[in-house]
């Protein structure tokens, strides 16, 4: 509850993230009254193991009414995370429908404009058995440290077959805990559909668990670099609607660099490595094989790799991969124009040698018909 309480700085919020919890109720802040402006709570609810969560509306709702419930409103998400899917965003003044959580998990967020108050809400939960599944394989990893490596290939064939049983979607996130200042690249980026954005994605969010923000979303054939300021906890998210779409055509590997910004009068630390833009990177990241700086100068310094190594690391790239292949299709265009223009060269002096050596016997053959003669 640290947290919720460190997000929920109204303190009309208490009567919604606590309420009742004897009687199994929560309320609009400032409950019994009306509840206060500009009011911004958020809260999970946590049902025992194999259980759900039923949310039933009594004696009173009333929210600001608008066409889309954009001033004043409750959202429920049916998950525990801020991107969970929404089940319903509710206002005005008809009592929402019974709400049934598809997991253990609700995210519930109450939010109120700088303009009218209402008389609020009261709501009642409850824990009802769920239906017999197995739980999923839990798709979330926690990492820290200097240099974070994110893959498709931490996925388990676990997670994907139950996926694949269930018909239901991948959904994996990575949650990347360092110090402010870090810069996610992507070493590759392939989808299995790019450019459907329905089907699969990439995004990157921060900001704690119960409120994240989205920072970008790719879905597309390539993602570019991301520096993502002073947020501590970066959140990285992968999503498949079908867990077909996880094939060999599919391949995320992103690296989320810790990053110092320094003045254009300050050095960098002896500990750091100078990128030669204002940042400077951890030492421990010089010549690991990954690019840590924008100008890929922690890759170029004197590493005591071989060149095959080099090579390796150069190669990976998806933006070199490209250039490459750009490359290779100039030079091979280049080399059959030129072999195709040799050709044509040769045929025609051919052609050529041919007509004069033609006009030489005419010439010779009109001779000895007139000596004859």
């Amino acid at each position: 509850m640290g947290q919720e309480a460190a997000l929920n700085a109204h303190p009309a919020c208490v009567n919604f993230t606590r309420g009742n919890e004897v009687l199994r109720e929560f309320y609009s802040p400032g409950w019994p009254g009306r509840y206060p402006k500009n009011a911004n709570c958020t809260r999970t609810l946590t049902a025992p193991e194999g259980q759900v969560i039923e949310i039933d509306f009594r004696d009173k709702f009333h929210l600001e009414p608008s066409p889309k419930c954009e001033n004043d409103y409750l959202l429920i998400r049916d998950g525990r995370e801020a991107y969970s899917p929404a089940i319903r965003r509710s206002c005005g003044k008809a009592f929402p429908r019974l709400v049934t959580s598809s997991s253990r998990h609700l995210w519930l967020s109450f939010q109120s404009d700088e303009t009218i108050e209402y008389d609020g809400f009261k709501a009642v939960y409850a824990f009802k058995p769920a239906q017999v599944q197995l739980q999923p394989p839990r798709c979330r990893f926690e990492l820290t440290g200097p240099e974070a490596i994110i893959s498709t290939d931490n996925i388990t064939e676990e997670s994907v077959a139950y996926a694949e049983r269930n018909r239901l979607p991948i959904d994996c996130t990575w949650r990347v805990t360092v110090t402010p200042g870090k810069e996610v690249y992507f070493k590759q980026f392939s989808l299995a559909k790019p450019n459907e954005c329905e089907l699969n994605f990439v995004e990157i969010l921060s900001g704690p668990e119960l409120l994240l923000r989205r920072k970008q979303h790719f879905c597309s054939s390539k993602a570019e670099s991301v520096k993502m300021g002073q947020d501590n906890d970066v959140t990285f998210r992968f999503y498949a609607a079908r867990s077909s779409l996880v094939s060999a055509k599919t391949r995320i590997l992103a690296v989320i660099t810790e990053m110092r910004l320094r003045s254009s009068e300050e050095q960098c630390l002896p500990t750091e490595f100078d990128c030669d833009d204002l940042y400077c990177i951890n030492r421990s990241l010089v010549c690991n094989g990954n690019f840590n700086c924008d100008k890929l100068l922690d890759e170029k310094a004197d590493c005591d790799r071989t060149s095959e190594q080099h090579a390796l690391a150069f190669l990976t790239t998806n933006s070199n991969i490209v250039i490459m292949t750009i490359g290779c299709g100039l030079l091979f265009g280049m080399c059959f124009s030129m072999c195709w223009n040799c050709i044509r060269k040769l045929r025609q002096d051919f052609r050529e040698k041919q007509a004069s050596r033609g006009a030489s016997y005419a010439i010779i053959q009109k001779k000895e018909n007139k000596y004859s003669s």
